[in-house]
Order: structure tokens, then sequence, then C-alpha cells
């Protein structure tokens, strides 16, 4: 379905003196699936970065959708409703599958506090 592997990219930022840059070697983690490719940086800031796979920055698809979970819910089940969000059943946004995606509203997403197995997605 996807296939996974690491690449390194070099980075360029700024200096701590004036307008020197520093290179920094970046490890990303990608997915190819139909066709694009998917990163994620877990070295990111922003937790959201580190967690999820991203489609490509510069080549952002039609349909809005550039989350990988959220693209391969999109093609097995169509657009996701307005208001919800796809939820990786057993926690792990490692876990692709489509087994493992569930769509729930936002509202639900934001108090579940039980893992979904309990619960049942």
């Amino acid at each position: 379905m996807y296939m996974r592997y690491v690449s390194a990219q070099r980075a360029f930022l700024p200096g701590s003196t004036g307008n020197r840059t520093v290179g920094v070697v970046i490890m990303m983690e990608k997915i190819i699936y139909n066709g694009h490719t998917y990163s994620r940086n877990s070295e990111a800031k922003d937790l959201s970065h580190r967690k999820y796979y991203r489609r490509s920055w510069n080549k952002r698809p039609k349909n809005g959708e550039k989350l990988l979970h959220r693209q391969i819910w999109f093609d097995n089940f169509g657009p996701i409703p307005f208001m919800c969000v796809i939820h990786h059943i057993d926690g792990n946004p490692d876990n692709n599958d489509i087994e493992n995606l569930c769509c729930v509203s936002e509202r639900d997403h934001s108090m579940r506090r039980v893992p979904s197995k309990a619960r049942g997605c």
C-alpha cells in the first residue's frame, strides 16, 4: 500500500552572527503513497509535524487533503464530513491502515480520554 524510507536533507538556518547561515542535517521520514511523497520531521517543534505525515509542501492536493491518514480515508470513503476528523483507533499515528482509522466529530475527538478500543470507534 505504501513504502516508508528515511532521508537526510540539508536545511539552512540563520546563524547566530549576522546574515551567516548554518547548514543543518534534518532526518526526514518519508512515505510514498499513490505516487505522492508524504514526510514528517521527528525533530520539528510543532507536535503535528512530528506525528503526522504531510504531503510535499509545494504540491498541495486539489481536494485539500494533505495529511496521509486523511488522504487514505478520502481514497477509501470519499470526502471527510464537515467538523469531523480522522482518528487513529490504536493511538499510533504510524499505523495508517484503513482498519485503524475512523471518522469522528471534532467534539467527540476532543473529549476522548478512554482508549479507543474500549469505546469502539
